[in-house]
């Protein structure tokens, strides 16, 4: 299990690391663009916090995700 967390986290940051190399300054987004980040940013956030429930038994971390 902790390989396919670290699986994980590498292939997130993976993605971060190059939306942000193809990133453009904010004036040229769309509300339409900014909303997706958003609600993509937001998904990512929760599938995380699943995973942490799934994968650690330490009660700090079950609060907080």
């Amino acid at each position: 299990m902790k390989h396919y967390f670290i699986a994980i986290v590498l292939a997130t940051t993976t993605a971060i690391a190059s939306v942000a190399a193809s990133a453009r300054s904010s004036s040229e987004y769309s509300d339409r663009e900014i909303a997706h980040v958003a609600y993509t940013a937001d998904s990512i956030d929760i599938g995380h916090a699943h995973l942490a429930l799934a994968v650690s038994s330490n009660p700090a971390i079950h609060k907080f995700a």
